[in-house]
């Protein structure tokens, strides 16, 4: 029997199409509705939610993937992840609000944002449950929601000439709320626990997340650094621009997210059950799968750039093909070392992983520092690549090796 997860995949794969084609449409109409510098202004703010989503993921999502195994525990684990997250999203909050005040940000400004943060945060965490228990049903009805939701609702917004960033927060945050109404229709992630027990439940679960949670940090400074280099730089029309061209190949990192949803899940599936062999196998098939299609996906996108940029933003910068072209190369490295990354987290190698990812940033900050002295925009998007081939083929060393001493145990048991 093979060991590939088609149906589940396909569901997910096309809720994250569908939120491809929200963010691509955003772009477009903040671009051609606001300007380039207003989509900088927009980027910075998702950027920021992107970092939220990561911690989220390495505190509570990953650990409710890879420990759903678990069976007899499984309603205690549920309530401890719910738990969690009410105290992420408090706490995100306050964050927000006290953080943008303390630089003289409005507080209109700082209510939307950090509204849309924890919109984002519980549709998000709701979405991750659903996946943990292999349902894909609902999350893909909340994201075709949020999609048609999202793009109608900006779209007026232009037309009635709102305000074009905080208006477009609390818009957004509108929408992930009726988006999320099919997600709590059917076993509602919301019921928590008392503070001891979860308390006591979620101690040895912390113990790996802390490992992870460091992985997140280095990641954003590895994967998204350059969004902060190229705002401070060059400016928030600069970052705009490029944040533009990059959506054109973002439908190769949403699927690869929808896969690894998936996979996660099915992954350390096999590995509690001793299934190795088709644990590697599903990583080694899946891997080629995505590396073939991304590689096709960009030179198809770099063939029809300028058109493209064109059409997205109303004109063509002078430095939009060396900018595609790097984004086409940082995609394929990003899609490459986000498959071999899901084997490392089925394995609960978060500690290893967390290394690798620090060898990585630092290659990153490297070449951030290559990018400031010779001021290329290509090159701050390429500093992350030598450090995701690297990361990959460390990840491949360290799963075969895996593999091989799991072989060597059952052969002599």
């Amino acid at each position: 029997m093979r060991p590939m997860p088609y149906k589940q995949f396909s569901m997910s794969a096309l809720g994250q199409a569908s939120m491809s084609v929200q963010s691509l449409a955003l772009t477009a109409i903040i671009a051609r509705g606001a300007g380039a510098a207003a989509l900088g202004e927009y980027a910075i703010f998702v950027t920021f939610s992107l970092l939220l989503l990561g911690i989220q993921n390495a505190l509570i999502c990953t650990p409710a993937a890879v420990y759903r195994s678990l069976e007899q525990e499984k309603s205690a684990l549920q309530r401890t992840f719910n738990t969690a997250n009410y105290v992420l999203c408090a706490s995100v909050f306050i964050f927000s609000v006290t953080l943008q005040a303390a630089f003289g940000g409005s507080l209109h400004q700082a209510l939307s944002t950090s509204t849309f943060f924890i919109t984002i945060l519980v549709r998000e965490y709701a979405k991750a449950s659903h996946f943990a228990n292999g349902q894909q049903a609902a999350p893909l009805i909340s994201d075709l929601v949020f999609c048609v939701l999202s793009i109608s609702s900006s779209a007026g917004l232009f037309m009635l000439d709102a305000a074009p960033v905080t208006a477009l927060f609390w818009s957004q945050s509108l929408c992930a709320v009726i988006a999320s109404a099919p997600l709590y229709m059917q076993n509602p992630p919301y019921r928590a626990c008392p503070p001891r027990t979860f308390l006591r439940t979620y101690r040895p679960i912390a113990k790996e997340a802390a490992w992870s949670l460091t992985g997140v940090g280095v990641t954003e400074i590895h994967s998204r650094g350059y969004v902060y280099l190229v705002a401070a730089c060059f400016g928030t029309e600069s970052l705009g621009y490029t944040q533009a061209i990059r959506a054109l190949f973002q439908p190769v990192g949403v699927l690869v997210a929808a896969w690894n949803r998936v996979a996660r899940v099915k992954v350390a599936d096999f590995i509690a059950s001793g299934r190795t062999t088709d644990a590697g196998l599903l990583l080694e098939n899946a891997t080629k799968v995505a590396l073939a299609g991304t590689i096709f996906y960009c030179i198809a996108i770099l063939s029809l750039s300028q058109k493209l940029i064109t059409l997205l933003l109303g004109e063509s910068p002078p430095d939009a093909w060396p900018i595609a072209l790097a984004w086409a190369v940082a995609t394929t490295a990003v899609a490459l070392r986000g498959m071999q990354a899901v084997g490392m987290q089925a394995y609960r190698e978060f500690r290893m992983l967390t290394i690798f990812v620090a060898g990585a940033a630092l290659t990153s900050l490297l070449g951030l520092y290559g990018a400031i002295t010779s001021q290329s925009l290509a090159l701050a998007i390429l500093s992350s690549v030598p450090g995701d081939l690297g990361l990959s083929a460390a990840v491949w060393i360290t799963l075969r090796a895996r593999k091989r001493s799991r072989v060597k145990m059952a052969s002599t048991a």
